[in-house]
């Protein structure tokens, strides 16, 4: 019952074929920003944060702002937390690439990508569901209610409505169009998200190269998404920290 709810839900399909194609994607590739990224793990765990845009044992010094900084210094937590392999978290002059490192890296990209999904997630609800244009049941009914009504107009009406192919449309709790299977592509909000989530370009500069992209580009589609909704303290707070993160 539960897997069957799952897979009807085209938002999970999406999700889980992204995570399943990260996944596939970890012993794959590793570039020199794989062992950058490592490096600013040793240093935010080891130095305070006076040293840490100073340090220069190693030729990848940290060079992004504070708030990345502190976004690898909480990576750097949950490394020794889990404590997979203490040479992680090591200052040194030569790049490290143990098994449990690459995996940890990596999962930690994976991890990272849920503020993406949850940011393209909130900005699609506050798109118009309906891609295609309105039919002409729509607009009469659009024209009728600005117009007297009229015999000779209701009459034209009834039988265009009558002529039109039935669309099955629902709506669900908070009033939002569901649209059935089999008219996925048509949703303007499935389509905008799945172009995101699914995106090539991270998969390989995220997931093969190693970055944190997507990350990022969560913290930038979020401000958007509150701007169009009525939460001036969110929506504030997004927007100017959004600039500072980039």
């Amino acid at each position: 019952m539960f897997f069957s709810s799952v897979v009807e839900n085209p938002y999970v399909v999406i999700v889980v074929i992204a995570t399943i194609v990260k996944l596939l994607l970890i012993p794959s590739y590793l570039s020199t920003d794989f062992d950058v990224h490592r490096n600013w793990l040793a240093i935010t765990h080891n130095l305070p944060f006076s040293h840490w845009y100073f340090e220069a044992t190693s030729e990848w010094t940290l060079d992004y702002p504070p708030f990345f900084a502190y976004f690898e210094w909480l990576l750097a937590q949950a490394a020794a937390v889990v404590d997979a392999d203490p040479s992680m978290l090591a200052i040194s002059a030569a790049p490290y690439r143990s098994p449990a490192t690459i995996w940890f890296q990596r999962l930690t990209v994976i991890f990272s990508d849920a503020l993406l999904v949850w940011a393209v997630y909130r900005y699609t609800r506050t798109l118009d569901p309906r891609r295609d244009p309105p039919t002409a049941a729509d607009s009469l009914g659009a024209l009728q209610r600005k117009t007297p009504p009229d015999d000779r107009l209701r009459h034209r009406t009834t039988r265009l409505v009558a002529s039109e192919p039935a669309r099955a449309v629902a709506t669900d709790s908070s009033g939002d169009r569901v649209w059935p299977a089999s008219s996925w592509l048509d949703d303007t909000r499935l389509v905008v998200f799945a172009v995101v989530v699914l995106n090539p370009g991270l998969f390989i500069v995220d997931h093969i190269h190693f970055q944190y992209n997507g990350f990022l580009l969560g913290i930038l589609i979020l401000p958007p998404s509150l701007l169009r909704v009525a939460r001036p303290l969110a929506r504030s707070v997004a927007f100017r920290g959004a600039p500072a993160v980039h």
